[in-house]
């Protein structure tokens, strides 16, 4: 059955898919010029620089991955800087305008699309890079923890992952609260767009909040003992990017 997640998605996909990646406005389509787009990317550098100096500090000082799977690509963003640094990539996302945008800005790099299911039952062979970021926080968590056991199964051993969670809003009761009606109960969020000014239909993005017990138990039990902790802060959503690294067999 399709999800209300995926066509929320699909649609920000279709009519905002720079937007559906960065909520700042200047990602909008009727605002992304050159100088936006040209700042989108180059943010996506920027990320993926920092990502591979934790990595080498903490886990791996020689990580120079072959294969590179980065989970909910979006447009490319981060596609790109990891295709220009180590090669072939595989990008998955629930989005086919998505990934149509994506295919469209890295044409000239060694990467591969996938449109993604439950199983990622299209992706195929191990991987000695796993990364995803701001994208399990826009899935429900059962759905959430799934992938995130299927991504540990996809990584070969010895293989690094970089994975984004959030766990907590730093809110007031009110906004949490209004945060709750929006998503639980039909409508609410499309009374709130018009509140703020949107159209009544604008899609609205979830955001869910994992159990960081839960995940810490699936690392042990499969073998990713090598733990680093990097916080974030996305506007009150207090969240972690784990980095972990599979034991060698």
């Amino acid at each position: 059955m399709t999800r209300a997640t995926d066509k929320q998605w699909e649609r920000l996909g279709k009519e905002a898919p720079y937007f559906g990646v960065l909520t700042d406005d200047e990602f909008k389509r009727e605002n992304l010029d050159e100088h936006a787009k040209s700042g989108f990317f180059r943010s996506g550098e920027e990320h993926i620089d920092f990502i591979i100096r934790v990595i080498k500090q903490h886990l791996d000082a020689n990580f120079c991955p072959k294969r590179s799977l980065d989970f909910g690509c979006g447009t490319g963003r981060l596609v790109i800087p990891i295709a220009k640094r180590f090669g072939h990539v595989v990008g998955v996302d629930i989005s086919k305008s998505m990934l149509q945008e994506a295919r469209r800005n890295c044409q000239p790099y060694n990467v591969e699309f996938i449109e993604s299911d439950d199983e990622l039952s299209k992706v195929n062979g191990k991987f000695d890079f796993v990364h995803s970021y701001i994208v399990l926080q826009h899935i429900p968590v059962r759905r959430g923890v799934k992938f995130f056991e299927q991504m540990i199964e996809l990584l070969a051993d010895g293989g690094v992952a970089a994975l984004h969670f959030t766990y907590f809003r730093d809110m007031s009761f009110i906004r949490k609260s209004l945060c709750w009606i929006q998503k639980k109960i039909p409508l609410m969020g499309n009374l709130a767009n018009l509140v703020k000014g949107k159209a009544f239909s604008n899609p609205h993005m979830q955001m869910n909040d994992y159990n960081m017990n839960r995940i810490f138990e699936l690392l042990q039990k499969r073998g990713c003992g090598q733990v680093y902790i990097h916080f974030t802060n996305h506007y009150g959503h207090l969240g972690l990017i784990v980095f972990f690294q599979k034991k060698l067999v």
